[in-house]
């Protein structure tokens, strides 16, 4: 449940704190940029940065606080 994990991961963070997430092909449970954002957007994150590309990428989230 990839809703309750980000939610998880909100929870266990203190305010302030940056959660990376990366995501690279060939990777069989691959999510795009844009899930990953959603997700994240929809636990309380932040969004902070982006690097890479469609194939591989990092993003980078706050917890605000």
């Amino acid at each position: 449940d990839r809703e309750a994990a980000m939610r998880g991961l909100h929870a266990a963070l203190r305010p302030g704190a940056l959660l990376a997430v990366t995501e690279a092909l060939p990777d069989p449970d691959y999510q795009s940029r844009r899930t990953v954002r959603r997700l994240a957007e929809q636990a309380g994150f932040e969004f902070s940065r982006v690097r890479g590309n469609g194939l591989a990428f990092t993003m980078v989230f706050r917890k605000p606080g």
